[in-house]
């Protein structure tokens, strides 16, 4: 069930031509951890009207294995390539809101915090706030001038990119 039920009229709009400009892409959304990535994702996933998905989640049922066991079992670099594999796999399985876990940073081909094409800071706002930034920042960027407004720094960023 999604967190939040789509908006009605002009924001319905909005977000069906977010959908449709996107085609078979992704939103990536990168940060720390705690940053917010999987509980925006969730609902900006419901907003778009597109899957929601974890990298984290993904890459245990991959593993068969918790992200801990995977660590303790076979160390960080083996964790890092499936990671990459996973995400791989995620941005070529169509359109979606992808999660990816808080560490994704740290390997160049998983990286998208300074590449970025759209950066909303998290912050303590109620979260369908941000989800709202982050509908302007990608109407703007994927249906407008192409640019898209950066939210004001307080707090860890979130990366999207298409």
């Amino acid at each position: 069930m999604p967190e939040t039920a789509p908006p009605a009229g002009a924001s319905a709009s909005q977000d069906a031509e977010i959908t449709a400009a996107l085609g078979m892409r992704a939103v990536v959304l990168v940060g720390m951890m705690g940053a917010g990535k999987s509980t925006i994702g969730r609902r900006l996933s419901a907003r778009l009207r597109v899957r929601f998905l974890d990298a984290d989640i993904e890459i245990e049922a991959a593993a068969g294995m918790s992200i801990p066991d995977i660590f303790e079992t076979h160390g960080e670099a083996y964790f890092r390539d499936g990671e990459a594999r996973v995400i791989a796999r995620l941005l070529d399985s169509g359109p979606a809101v992808l999660a990816t876990g808080g560490g994704a940073f740290m390997r160049e081909e998983t990286r998208v915090y300074q590449h970025a094409d759209i950066t909303i800071w998290s912050r303590d706002v109620p979260h369908e706030k941000i989800v709202d930034e982050c509908i302007e920042a990608l109407h703007s960027w994927l249906c407008g001038d192409g640019t898209a407004p950066v939210t004001q720094e307080t707090s860890d960023p979130m990366g999207a990119t298409r």
